[in-house]
């Protein structure tokens, strides 16, 4: 059972509500705990867990990785994943145990781990026992759940589409990414007669089905000229997307390749790709002339749309507009923002100085875009120089600056800094951890994650100097605090740590030097159906609530509709809730 929050005891509330005057609804956080550092390991008895961190799925359910100690706990078998919510945790595979389909193997190494939305786990481990040949068959790869888990493909077995004699080397390069509808990845090197260093490298799908090679090292680069090819490329800073689609910046060699035009963003399918945009090339949607000068890591989402940054060169191109970020159909890009550009949803005068993507490829599957950017012009300075937007393409919207008034947290209290720490989902919720500035913030307390739900408020999830059964959430680095850090909320195949329903697992560091495993999940005390915006299915919901002044709301949700927070549910929280309908926008 989760427990309500007031700086982690009750509710959290805004200032007092005035008709006319909203700026932030009360809202409610609800914090349930799943494992603690100190907590005895489940299903393995005698064992204490010692560190851990997690991902969550679509049904709130956690995917843990821990260390553990206690009698009997070796180097060999101190290492677990479990799956489950606080109704219980199942053992996923722990170090030492028997590696699924391969006999005469144990799992010598947890390397990576994935949960999607359904609850679908994947894992890349290295392998040992006696039938394991170090650098020959010592890496596997298994999907599968609880009880259930497959091997996929292991190191040795023949690279299926290569020539006679290729397989899966056992290096340290071999990874694996799992997306929401089950595709799987796997990410290896090759080993062979025919392997050399043009050639020895490759990405494979499953979709579910025979695998599907999608890249290889060597292979002829989509869009570009006769006997140019890929000389590398970034998987593990690339997107793998519901179509079955691998979105990467690569680089080049061949005819006409030089250090000018020798990298680009791709979409790689089995049988196919298209080139989205190549350095020393035209810019999309810019003045003729003004060219892609320098690349960085792509996104996409389960509709194969993509987003891209890159600097520019050409015409009339200097160090107040030369980079620019775009998004949308891979065939043809949108341009979402461009340094030097008039900032959206500012007074005349204030331009973008340098723009980011927010967080780990920060598009989701409605088109919207995550971007936090530095301003300068007119009223600027240190103090609100940094603001986050969200919106499609041609519709950004800002949803934070630097310096804003927030009163959820109390009088006198703004925002700060963020350094540029999201993650979005697929239905529009935007997860931020900035810094805190003004009255009675201390660097104890001056860090926060935010929730900005579909209705468009924000609500403070956790906080430094937060307690949460009885320990204190310990300050550190924003990037150290930060429960979605490298992750994201969407279908990409990255870690998710933020799920479609606002869910966060968060695993603060206290100040006692423990750690645990939350899930957070805030939303609008207005929201009755807990679902991130105000609807009508709100509106169904609020006339069995009615009950005027003379009554108690009483329990969630009617409760949820006490807007003006005097105790009932009137006309008065009616017309404030009229105010905050939104539909199911963002």
């Amino acid at each position: 059972m989760g427990i309500r929050k007031a700086a982690f005891v009750g509710w959290l509330t805004a200032a007092p509500i005035a008709l006319g005057q909203i700026t932030f609804p009360p809202y409610h956080v609800e914090i349930t705990k799943i494992l603690h550092s100190s907590d005895p390991a489940p299903g393995i008895p005698g064992a204490t867990v010692v560190d851990l961190g997690a991902q969550i799925d679509g049904a709130g359910k956690v995917l843990i990785d821990a260390y553990l100690s206690g009698p009997g706990i070796t180097p060999d078998n101190n290492r677990v994943l479990w799956y489950g919510d606080q109704n219980g945790l199942a053992i996923v595979i722990r170090k030492g145990d028997p590696a699924p389909g391969v006999s005469g193997a144990f799992i010598d190494e947890l390397w990576e781990a994935y949960v999607n939305e359904t609850g679908l786990i994947s894992l890349a481990c290295y392998l040992s026992g006696p039938s394991i040949v170090p650098g020959v068959n010592a890496r596997g790869a298994f999907v599968g759940t609880p009880g259930n888990l497959q091997k996929l493909v292991q190191a040795g077995e023949p690279a299926p589409f290569t020539e006679p004699g290729t397989v899966f080397a056992s290096s340290s390069t071999a990874a694996i990414r799992l997306t929401d509808n089950g595709t799987v990845f796997v990410i290896y090197d090759l080993a062979g007669p025919a392997v050399n260093t043009t050639n020895d490298q490759a990405i494979y799908a499953w979709s579910p089905g025979p695998p599907q090679l999608i890249w290889r090292r060597g292979m002829a680069a989509p869009g570009t000229d006769p006997g140019v090819v890929f000389a590398w490329s970034e998987p593990c800073c690339a997107a793998f997307n519901d179509l079955g689609q691998f979105v990467s910046r690569c680089g080049l060699s061949g005819p006409g390749v030089t250090n000018q035009n020798d990298s680009g963003y791709w979409v790689l399918w089995s049988g196919g790709g298209q080139l989205v945009a190549r350095e020393g090339f035209q810019g999309p949607q810019l003045p003729p002339g003004v060219n892609l000068f320098g690349t960085a890591f792509p996104g996409s989402n389960a509709l194969g749309e993509v987003v891209f940054y890159a600097t520019l060169s050409g015409p009339d191109v200097d160090s107040e507009n030369n980079s620019a970020i775009w998004a949308g159909n891979a065939l043809a890009p949108s341009l979402v923002m461009r340094t030097g550009d008039p900032a959206p949803d500012m007074m005349p005068g204030i331009v973008i100085a340098s723009a980011y993507a927010a967080g780990v490829h920060p598009i989701n599957s409605r088109g919207f875009v995550a971007l936090y950017a530095r301003l300068s012009g007119l009223g600027v300075n240190s103090g609100n120089d940094f603001a986050t937007y969200l919106g499609p393409p041609g519709g950004m919207r800002l949803v934070m600056r630097e310096g804003d008034s927030l009163p959820q947290l109390g009088a006198g209290i703004n925002a700060g800094f963020g350094d540029a720490i999201y993650a979005l989902n697929d239905v529009g919720d935007l997860v931020a951890v900035s810094f805190l500035t003004g009255a009675n913030v201390t660097p104890e307390n001056d860090k926060v994650c935010w929730v900005r739900r579909r209705g468009g408020w924000w609500a403070p999830l956790l906080r430094t100097g937060d307690v949460i059964d009885g320990r204190t959430v310990l300050a550190g680095s924003l990037y150290e605090f930060s429960p979605i850090k490298d992750c994201t909320g969407g279908s990409d195949a990255v870690l998710q740590r933020l799920n479609d329903n606002g869910e966060v697992v968060a695993s603060p560091l206290f100040s006692d030097a423990s750690r645990g495993v939350y899930v957070l999940h805030g939303s609008a005390a207005v929201d009755g159906d807990f679902d991130g915006d105000l609807d009508l299915q709100d509106y169904e919901t609020l006339p069995a609530c009615l009950a005027g002044p003379l009554f108690a709301s009483g329990s969630p949700p009617c409760s949820y509709f006490d807007i003006d927070f005097d105790g009932d549910v009137d006309l008065r929280d009616l017309a404030l809730f009229q105010e905050m309908f939104s539909g199911n926008e963002p």
